[in-house]
């Protein structure tokens, strides 16, 4: 009995290294090439990554600093927003968000974002509100509503506590 379990043992794994032997080698995920140009106190920058379909592009992006206008130093050039002209669905959208292309968008080869600024006076508080940005983008808040979930904890509570007096009442009405 002991010599026809072993064979058995043999075969099963024998055959659970099929799925080794027979795996495929992993293919390289695609990429495509993005663009992400912005002016900066020292003029206009290119930054250019290569990407793989799937990435959220606002990781990707460059943090765009303020600056003082060079000609004019009662200006503040902030960054706005991004768009696209080379892109035929975003063509025209002011994008605060960039998008996550899939593979299945077609060919994105070669995307080129344009940073587009804003002009605001160059006073205390327009530069206080740039430092307090820093400092909070560096903490690492998060991005959505942290009360966002408490309805749905709320309900649950109020639910337990209703199967629970139920129960209690049930008990003691048991004993009535």
């Amino acid at each position: 009995m002991k010599k026809f379990i072993s064979i058995l043992l043999v075969a099963i794994m024998t055959l659970s290294f099929a799925t080794v032997a027979f795996a495929e080698g992993e293919t390289e995920a695609k990429k495509y090439t993005v663009y992400f140009v912005y002016d900066t106190k020292d003029g206009e920058k290119t930054d250019v990554f290569e990407v793989a379909y799937g990435t959220d592009l606002d990781e990707v992006a460059p943090k765009v600093e303020s600056y003082v206008h060079p000609s004019d130093n009662t200006q503040l050039v902030k960054f706005d927003h991004w768009k696209t002209d080379n892109y035929a669905s975003l063509k025209g959208q002011e994008l605060y968000n960039l998008p996550a292309f899939v593979e299945k968008d077609g060919d994105v080869d070669g995307i080129r974002f344009e940073a587009v600024n804003k002009f605001v006076p160059n006073d205390f508080k327009n530069q206080t509100e740039d430092k307090i940005e820093d400092i909070l983008g560096n903490i690492g808040l998060p991005e959505t509503n942290p009360l966002e979930g408490m309805g749905d904890f709320f309900n649950t509570v109020v639910e337990l506590v209703k199967k629970w007096f139920t129960l209690f009442m049930f008990y003691i009405r048991s004993f009535i």
